[in-house]
């Protein structure tokens, strides 16, 4: 999935030919976000028929005790600038509980995931390229006396004390991976100064072998409580049934 979701991705973002409309929640959208959510879907009605998905243009396809949890494009706003601090996000959740994260910034060129049980790792990418085996992400030391902090967004976009926060020694200008970047030992901190339109509870993970805790490594409301046949598409962005969904597949396979 999270290859699927590259290849999209960084084709659009190198032809920059894609559209940008401001959605009623005053967040931006552009069709590479719908484009990989529709693919991601499709991929989970081939191979995973009876689980479902929520997305977060499209909203909710079945009802599953499996949900897939994507985010077509975190950090919308950075990828239609030209921007690199953007990526996927994908997770599953079994009941009521996160079992598998994945977040890929083909712009940040890192992978990260983590899976219950199994850990917490990252790689370089494209790993295939750079050679780079996985590296789990354990305690990373703190550096008091320079500390590596990101403030997000920019202090250019910030007022009053919010950009004397963003201008203090040490810190520099943030992107939407950035918690990702603390947990594997990067950064020894986020600051982010402003709330997204959607709340969400911090998913909170020990990395096996690891003292360090690792905060909201998926960035967005991957977790939130709330039943996904309940989730209804965002600024009126449809999400086809499951019927559909087959149908569109089976379609597409005969014209090729």
């Amino acid at each position: 999935m999270a290859e699927v979701a590259n290849d999209i991705t960084q084709t659009a973002f190198a032809a920059k030919t894609f559209t940008t409309r401001v959605k009623d929640d005053g967040t931006p959208v552009t069709e590479v976000d719908i484009a990989v959510e529709e693919s991601l879907v499709r991929l989970v009605a081939n191979h995973r028929p009876d689980d479902a998905v929520l997305s977060e243009e499209l909203g909710a396809c079945g009802r599953s005790r499996r949900t897939w949890i994507i985010d077509g494009i975190d950090g919308t706003a950075a990828f239609a600038r030209g921007d690199a601090g953007w990526g996927t996000l994908i997770a599953l959740r079994i009941d009521d509980d996160v079992t598998v994260g994945v977040a890929t910034s083909p712009g940040l060129s890192r992978r990260w995931w983590a899976a219950r049980g199994a850990g917490a790792w990252a790689v370089q990418l494209p790993a295939a390229i750079s050679g780079s085996d996985p590296q789990p992400l354990a305690v990373s030391r703190t550096d008091v006396d320079n500390p590596r902090w990101s403030v997000i967004p920019t202090s250019q976009r910030l007022d009053g004390w919010r950009r004397q926060v963003g201008s203090l020694p040490g810190t520099a200008t943030g992107s939407a991976h950035d918690p990702l970047r603390v947990a594997e030992g990067a950064l020894d901190g986020v600051v982010v100064l402003y709330g997204g339109p959607v709340g969400s509870r911090a998913l909170r993970r020990h990395c096996r072998g690891s003292r360090r805790q690792v905060q909201r490594p998926l960035g967005w409301y991957a977790d939130r409580r709330q039943d996904a046949t309940r989730a209804r598409p965002r600024d009126g962005a449809r999400c086809c049934d499951r019927g559909e969904l087959r149908r569109g597949v089976r379609s597409r396979r005969s014209s090729r």
